[in-house]
């Protein structure tokens, strides 16, 4: 039953895929999703591309040693979805409504118009460098765990999952994302939940007190601190680069862009919280219980959900490794996207062939996913050592780059065009080089890569913003969102 459920979540996907796809014939619908999503189905689609196999396999495996102190880092993210759901994201879509923006590069070069082409050139070369390391270490996950736990091939698997995904999102893009995402995050949620619920009762021989009682004697009553030796202070606070990160992630803030209203967008935000609250709470339980079976020595002792699941009825075990499928799935099909229309809209359309017509580019976005896909799929099959650490700096290296330019933007009408172009530049070298002395010397040095580059980011923008003013035209376009009423 467990394999037979875990093979119908990709069918269900191919099907849907298919039957969403037919109509996707614009650039619009394939990139907006032709800015026709209820509130209920951003909450949806946001949450799924939050959503991620790392929060079913890296934060589920951290929160086995840390205990609650993991949810600490979903203060921060919820904080960062304040400020694109409260502010930016609603300013955001004001402008898209005034100029033709389907990409966080459209934005950066409306918003300054006097480096239009080198900033967006600059933006959509860092988001797909950022997310192809991201995406790779989704489909290595996917691999793993049907080797882990099915014997399938790790190569196989991977293979079939690409092919999973260009199945729909060439064809239908963002359209395509969002009504999938609707019943994906159904199997995210039980994914988390059901195991959630059953697993201290399963430790404890289905007794909910005795279960704790063995999971305090096994971890102590540390899983309950917020700062501890396994734990310090100063990877507490790096929890923060969260807000920043979440501020500014294309692939959230694309989501934005296909709501229907602005009102939309205000409904949506406090279920969101709450469900994704929610849901990062449900990891704990799950966490500390795995981490103290007997497999969390063995195969898949990296994995504390898989060993916690392994335990359970096929049926909810089926259901839980369909939500961690469903989890990689969905974050890849968004960063993909993103990373596919920086290239053939932002690099091919605005900066080498203007002439270029939105069906020409439309075809080109088809053809480029296919390539991106096959791109990640190769590096996943060839599973390098160290793709998790990359997938780690991927949040790092977008907010170090983006917040600055993205944020001060809105904030400051003029802002240059040059400051927030070197601030960008700025960001990301100083975030990769302080992220690789950091690695490589085994300190943080109290400070984290991410604030580093926020730190290099702002000042550069304040220098540069003194020797180069903003021109009439950045200055009309940091305005523009101001003088208009909340849409209906």
């Amino acid at each position: 039953m467990t394999v037979t459920i875990f093979a119908m979540t990709f069918i269900v996907i191919i099907g849907m895929g298919y039957l969403t796809s037919r109509g996707v014939k614009t650039l619009n619908a394939f990139t907006v999703a032709s800015r026709s999503v209820s509130w209920w189905m951003l909450l949806a689609t946001f949450t799924a591309a939050n959503v991620s196999a790392g929060m079913y396999l890296g934060a589920t495996n951290l929160a086995g040693k840390i205990g609650y102190a993991a949810w600490c880092f979903t203060w921060p993210t919820c904080a960062g979805w304040l400020v694109i759901f409260g502010f930016s994201g609603i300013l955001m879509y004001r402008f898209a409504k005034k100029y033709e923006v389907f990409t966080i590069p459209d934005f950066f070069a409306q918003r300054f118009p006097s480096q239009g082409k080198g900033i967006r050139a600059v933006s959509a070369l860092i988001i797909p460098v950022a997310y192809i390391p991201y995406m790779t270490a989704q489909l290595v996950a996917i691999g793993g765990i049907s080797n882990a736990v099915f014997g399938f091939s790790y190569h196989i698997s991977v293979v079939v999952v690409a092919l999973v995904l260009i199945s729909f999102l060439a064809t239908g893009g963002m359209t395509s994302i969002v009504k999938i995402d609707a019943l994906m995050i159904i199997l995210v949620i039980i994914g988390l939940i059901v195991p959630a619920v059953s697993s201290v009762p399963f430790i404890g021989g289905g007794d909910a007190i005795a279960g704790w009682q063995k999971v305090l004697s096994g971890k102590g009553g540390e899983i309950f601190n917020g700062v501890s030796k396994s734990w310090p202070w100063w990877v507490m606070v790096g929890q923060f680069a969260w807000l920043f990160s979440n501020s500014t992630e294309p692939h959230l803030l694309t989501k934005l862009l296909t709501a229907k209203s602005e009102k939309d967008i205000v409904k949506a935000l406090p279920f969101i919280i709450l469900v994704n609250l929610f849901l990062y709470a449900a990891i704990v339980p799950i966490a500390l219980v795995g981490s103290l079976l007997p497999e969390a020595d063995g195969e898949t002792g990296g994995y504390a959900h898989i060993n916690m699941v392994k335990h359970l009825s096929s049926v909810i075990a089926g259901l839980s490794l369909a939500g961690v499928t469903a989890a990689a799935i969905t974050t890849v099909s968004v960063q993909a996207l993103n990373s596919t229309t920086s290239i053939t809209r932002d690099f091919y359309q605005k900066v080498f062939n203007p002439d270029a017509g939105n069906d020409k580019v439309l075809s080109l976005t088809r053809i480029w996913t296919i390539i991106i896909v096959a791109a990640i799929a190769g590096l996943a099959l060839w599973n390098p050592i160290g793709i998790y650490w990359l997938s780690v700096l991927s949040a790092a290296l977008i907010a170090s780059s983006f917040f600055v330019p993205y944020i001060l933007g809105f904030i400051f009408p003029k802002m240059s065009g040059s400051a927030a172009f070197w601030s960008m530049i700025a960001g990301f070298i100083a975030c990769l080089i302080t992220y690789i002395i950091n690695k490589s010397l085994h300190t943080h040095y109290f400070i984290d890569h991410v604030y580093a580059g926020l730190i290099f980011s702002i000042i550069t923008c304040i220098v540069v913003g003194i020797y180069k003013k903003a021109s009439s035209g950045d200055v009309e376009a940091g305005l523009c969102v101001r003088s208009q009423e909340l849409a209906e």
